[in-house]
């Protein structure tokens, strides 16, 4: 197998959430997002997992493969801003921010746009102080806020 693969060990049998990287999408790339958007499985294995997290996240054309997988039709979502007419064409209401959270699905802009996705993330999983812990010690500020949609951020399905 190629590529960068992350092994862990879940005890409770279902992880919280799942990150999809993008990449590979707008140069319609043999490898990344846009060859596995055509060949299927992934997203087909993306909508299978959906039911079994709190939450999924996407950077970048990662957003890509959760629309390709069905998992933002009718939802707020954002990607890199390239990507924003074929995002919109999966019936996702595009908003031209960095980070997007919809409750149990939150995206991010461009690859840039990824530090601000998990600096987010760990404040939703873990709290304001621990956010800020991690910013200071990457020495990152957070270039805008999150735009979150109203009832439903920051808010997942309980555990």
């Amino acid at each position: 197998m190629r590529g960068v693969q992350l092994n862990t060990r879940n005890t409770l049998g279902r992880p919280d959430g799942v990150i999809v990287v993008g990449g590979g999408w707008l140069n319609r790339a043999d490898e990344g997002s846009w060859a596995q958007a055509q060949a299927g499985a992934l997203p087909e294995r993306l909508a299978d997992v959906a039911g079994s997290t709190r939450w999924m996240a996407s950077v970048c054309t990662g957003a890509m493969l959760l629309a390709a997988a069905g998992l933002l039709t009718g939802r707020n979502a954002t990607t890199n801003r390239n990507a924003y007419d074929e995002l919109r064409a999966y019936h996702v209401d595009v908003i031209e921010e960095r980070v997007v959270d919809d409750g149990d699905r939150v995206t991010a802009g461009a690859l840039s746009a990824g530090l601000d996705l998990g600096l987010w993330l760990t404040e939703r999983e873990l709290g304001p102080e621990r956010a800020t812990a991690v910013a200071a010690a990457i020495d990152f500020s957070p270039r805008s806020p999150v735009w979150k949609t109203p009832d439903r951020a920051g808010t997942p399905p309980a555990r």
